[in-house]
């Protein structure tokens, strides 16, 4: 019961906070962030589309969340939260769902702009001119870096609205009955380590070694509703000297080859500079700003140190890099709107230990890029290195593992997700069914219980529906294939994040008549097709496939080259 209730709690303040979303992203002036947005003046940044929504910006905080969270609580929740109860019960009761709202929206604005951040990195350019624009880039304006920074510090700064002297907020964690709740909360949750509450402060305390590279802790004035004007200070001045530097370097390497000597040895003498900023940082961030700030010095020491590089660079193209492209680029779940990828070929590719990926990493890559668990870094071999590894493909790896650990259930050979569905009822249906791979689950109007489901299937034809009936009106969302289900999930809408214990996914068949079809989903393991792992999710919906891109490049100075890429490579 007492699971049963704590599940009920977590389920009513996602749906809260998914309708403060929803609110804030309609909100005049709100709008989602993302690296364009951000207006670098260069596109040498990637972060593979990955946005910040609405809500989780300065502008969705000040124009719409702020005051929603801030409300009196009479003003805030119904009387079926409170029936039943004495006045007092009522008040509590009012009081800890409040606060896990206002923890949990501190905790996801947390969570999107670290996903945000994670993402970054450079696109590694694989000859000299490519180089000497890549640098060109990175540092104009006093570089699209310090911008990155100034931004991120604007919106994650997250100040309440003034208020009389002497007067407190019903959050304010100073009065007694809130301390009080809070401790229960925390105490709550000390038995698994799991932080539970987190306030507006932590936002910025959680940023504020990143942000600290190249933004003083003094927030700079700028226009009413905007971030300010990126000002020069700290490590990234230094940052931008070696950039020059380089930049400088390529310029006379151009145009004089006798030149290449001594732009060597500017770039070894950066590469130093660099490496000793990446390792004054504490992590995560230190991992970070290796993606950022490393990447662009080693790509164009690889260009320097010319052919030793083509040797894997080519054998890469021919072992993973084509044969991606050619089989399972276009085909679903890479490809939204491909055909299926067959089961057998996704095994081969993401079964446990097997697949060209891992083939060309246990043979080639892994003295020089280490794993622990599903995260890969590059080694640093300092002086003895000879070739120059694409920052990117860790990142690469990792999503390839995560894939494979999401798919591949522990002891399990084949694909397999194991969960169960509730199905909540919709005014004027009658009978409502989810069916799997020939396996159903129909409700009617009865009492709602936990069915235990499996995909794939083997009860029946490939392909997965939701069909809805009553009153004369027939409603049905139908998809076909060994990935129907997951087809059918990408019709609906679910908002939510990684390692979530229920997801409430709903489907809108308004234009048959039937309304909302919702249902809930309780995955039995928390690494799910859905978000991904919990402790690396992607923030879109069905995006751990969706997104992933083979690097057409694993080592600088050497890309490989498709007649017809169609965007599954990078």
């Amino acid at each position: 019961e007492e699971v049963r209730r704590v599940l009920r709690r977590s389920d009513q303040t996602e749906a809260w906070l998914a309708e403060l979303i929803q609110q804030a992203g309609d909100t005049e002036g709100v709008q989602d962030v993302t690296l364009a947005s951000l207006k670098l003046g260069t596109n040498v940044y990637k972060n593979d589309g990955v946005r910040v929504r609405g809500a989780f910006t300065r502008q969705g905080w000040e124009k719409h969340c702020r005051a929603e969270l801030a409300k009196n609580q009479g003003e805030f929740l119904g009387s079926e939260w409170v029936l039943g109860l004495t006045s007092r019960e009522a008040r509590e009761r009012r009081l800890d769902e409040r606060l896990r709202l206002r923890s949990r929206y501190f905790d996801q604005y947390i969570k999107e702009w670290d996903q945000f951040v994670a993402k970054i990195y450079v696109e590694p350019a694989n000859d000299l001119v490519g180089a000497l624009t890549m640098f060109q880039d990175l540092a104009r304006a006093g570089t699209p870096l310090r911008v990155i920074l100034g931004q991120v510090a604007w919106h994650v700064s997250l100040k309440e609205e003034e208020r009389a002297p002497g007067s407190k907020a019903w959050y304010d964690p100073t009065t007694p009955k809130v301390r009080e709740v809070i401790d229960k909360m925390e105490a709550e949750a000390a038995e698994t380590g799991a932080r539970v509450v987190y306030e507006r402060h932590d936002v910025k305390n959680h940023f504020a070694p990143f942000v600290g590279f190249g933004v003083t802790d003094e927030e700079p004035s700028g226009p009413d509703d905007g971030p300010p004007q990126a000002t020069g200070s700290l490590q990234i001045d230094a940052y931008a000297e070696q950039l020059n530097a380089v930049r400088d370097g390529l310029q006379a390497a151009i145009d004089d080859r006798e030149e290449l000597g001594n732009l060597a040895k500017k770039i070894k003498v950066a590469t130093n500079v660099v490496k000793s900023q990446v390792s004054e940082q504490q992590e995560p961030w230190r991992t970070r700003f290796d993606n950022i700030l490393r990447p662009p010095f080693d790509a164009v020491r690889g260009v320097v140190e010319g052919e030793g590089s083509k040797g894997v660079g080519g054998s890469w193209c021919t072992s993973v890099y084509q044969p991606w492209q050619e089989q399972i680029a276009r085909k679903y779940p890479f490809n939204p709107k491909g055909y299926d990828l067959p089961l057998s070929d996704f095994t081969a590719w993401f079964g446990p230990d097997q697949g060209p990926v891992w083939d060309f990493y246990n043979n080639v890559l892994a003295g020089n890029i280490q794993r622990n668990g599903n995260s890969f870094s590059i080694v640093d071999k300092g002086k003895a290195v000879t070739v120059s590894y694409n920052a990117g493909l860790p990142g690469f790896l990792t999503e390839v593992a995560d894939g494979g650990s999401v798919m591949f259930p522990p002891g399990s050979k084949d694909p397999k997700f194991e969960f169960e569905v509730q199905i909540d009822g919709t005014p004027g249906v009658s009978e409502i069914t989810l069916t799997v791979d020939g396996a159903k689950v129909s409700y009617r109007n009865g009492p709602q219980i936990w069915q235990a489901m499996t995909w794939p299937g083997t009860e029946g034809d490939p392909g997965a529906s939701i069909k809805a009936k009553g009153q004369g009106r027939n409603g049905d969302v139908t998809r076909s294939g060994d990935w129907g289900f997951w087809r059918l999930l990408g019709e609906a809408t679910v908002s939510g994040s990684a390692g979530q214990q229920v997801y409430s996914i709903k489907w809108d068949l308004s234009d048959q008549q039937v309304g909302i079809i919702t249902i809930r989903l309780r995955p039995k393991r928390g690494e799910t097709p859905l978000f991904g792992v919990p402790t690396r999710g992607t923030s879109k919906y069905l995006g751990l496939f969706a997104n992933m891109r083979v690097p057409r490049s694993v080592v600088s100075g050497y890309s490989c080259q498709s007649e017809n890429d169609g965007g599954g490579g990078e």
